[in-house]
């Protein structure tokens, strides 16, 4: 571990890289070192390169990358730590109104990550991190890219043809690993995915098991949220079943549409989603 950093036991442990909780000596903050489990010269130049296109990003809804580096020959990057609470936690503590405003800014940050050239791919509420500003705002903040693909990737080193991410929060192309289908249009999915949650207080498909999940995603359609909260405005469900087509294509194409018709939808205005029939 680096040696400007005092650390202490890891706080979560990825597919892909351990978290630990650690104090810069030098500069006297607390920060979230990322330490990747794979070491070699395409593990370092991967490091560098995810640092440099998250530290391009520069929006309060991004957790910042404060430096990149190796110590021993392994990388690490350390990350601004964000203290607050996930959005799961709060699911069921927040109201209608402020779920929605809460989505669309997170919509706002997704959209910012993807201009730097960088896809998420596990969008889910326990990777967007609720804080208090200091005029009582709450901000969503996106954290946790344990398994960013970069645009442009090729397939190869790209995991292709595994499932990643989180079963139930999962787009149908990253359930079955495709990488030629995985785009900007795979995080509108996750930010469906979420609004879902927040709204019926479940994932989009359970089951037992995380391959009964996945079987679900990929065979069948969500159930309309007004299936469990029949008092949610039609044009809101038809937001949440737009972002969660099965077909990406019929997707937003943007994450910062979401956004827009989430605004929209809050104003009372018409928003762009179709509403489907019964």
């Amino acid at each position: 571990m680096a040696r400007r950093f005092s650390t202490s036991v890891p706080f979560s442990e990825g597919g892909t890289a351990t978290l630990y909780t650690a104090h810069d000596l030098v500069l006297g903050r607390a920060v979230v070192l990322k330490v990747p489990h794979a070491t070699g010269s395409d593990q370092v130049e991967r490091t560098f390169r995810e640092a440099r296109a998250l530290a391009a990003v520069h929006h309060p809804g991004v957790c910042q990358v404060y430096e990149v580096g190796l110590e021993e020959g392994r990388p690490f990057i350390a990350l601004e730590k964000v203290e607050g609470s996930s959005l799961g936690e709060l699911a069921p503590k927040v109201d209608r109104h402020t779920a929605i405003e809460l989505v669309a800014e997170v919509a706002e940050a997704v959209q910012a990550i993807h201009e730097a050239g960088v896809i998420h791919r596990d969008l889910k509420p326990d990777n967007v991190v609720v804080r208090v500003t200091t005029d009582g705002r709450l901000q969503p903040v996106v954290v946790d890219f344990g398994l960013v693909r970069f645009t442009g990737d090729q397939p190869a080193g790209t995991n292709a043809g595994l499932p990643l991410g989180t079963p139930g929060f999962m787009a149908p192309e990253l359930v079955l690993g495709d990488p030629d289908r995985i785009d900007a249009r795979t995080d509108v999915y996750g930010l469906g995915a979420i609004l879902y949650f927040l709204l019926t207080g479940r994932p989009v498909f359970t089951g037992d098991a995380a391959a009964e999940v996945m079987f679900r995603t990929l065979h069948e359609e969500p159930r309309p949220p007004r299936d469990f909260v029949p008092d949610l405005a039609p044009a809101l469900q038809a937001v949440v079943l737009k972002c969660l087509d099965s077909e990406p294509a019929r997707r937003y194409a943007t994450a910062r549409e979401v956004a827009l018709d989430l605004r929209r939808q809050l104003a009372g205005e018409r928003v762009a989603a179709p509403r489907r029939g019964p």
